[in-house]
């Protein structure tokens, strides 16, 4: 056998080279295009758990936010009833708070405040008189745990601009 000539050696290099070429272009596009399919993938999945994640959590915040917008409501609505029938009493509403606090553990507490003698017109019989009213008398309760038991203690600057937004804003509009 004769041996190739340089001139051809050099053909089946270019050919080679060429071939390789070839397959090293598209092996190098495939898996450019496989990385940014797999990354839009990925992204799309991301975004998808994550605005799932959002929502579940968002309807766990909204569910307990309704149970307190309900159990505001309903003492509202009980106490306002009362003060209605001309059947209010404080013991009575004091009971009423205490048990929603206690029926409710993750309220830290739950309080209630009356105009002067709005509630059963005896705020002077109560003046001075803790722990669910101030030194006006008012009713003014406010049930709480900060304590890690139960307590009650007269609502506080409810009257006062800034620190007793809590009621005067409310009052107010």
């Amino acid at each position: 056998m004769t041996e190739p000539s340089q001139s051809a050696m050099s053909l089946r290099a270019k050919l080679l080279s060429l071939v390789a070429g070839v397959v090293l272009l598209g092996f190098a596009i495939t898996v450019a295009v496989l990385t940014w399919q797999a990354s839009t993938m990925q992204r799309h999945t991301a975004l998808q758990y994550t605005e799932e994640l959002a929502a579940r959590n968002a309807a766990q915040v909204q569910g307990e936010l309704d149970e307190a917008l309900l159990a505001a409501r309903a003492l509202a609505q009980a106490l306002g009833g009362m003060k209605a029938q001309n059947h209010a009493d404080r013991a009575a509403a004091d009971a009423m708070l205490q048990g929603v606090l206690a029926g409710s553990p993750r309220f830290l507490g739950v309080w209630t405040a009356w105009e002067p003698n709005a509630f059963d017109g005896r705020d002077a019989e109560f003046a001075g008189k803790a722990p669910q009213h101030d030194a006006t008398g008012r009713y003014v309760p406010y049930w709480n745990r900060g304590t890690g038991q139960l307590s009650v203690e007269p609502l506080v600057d409810y009257e006062k601009p800034g620190a007793g937004d809590y009621y005067l804003l409310a009052r107010n509009s």
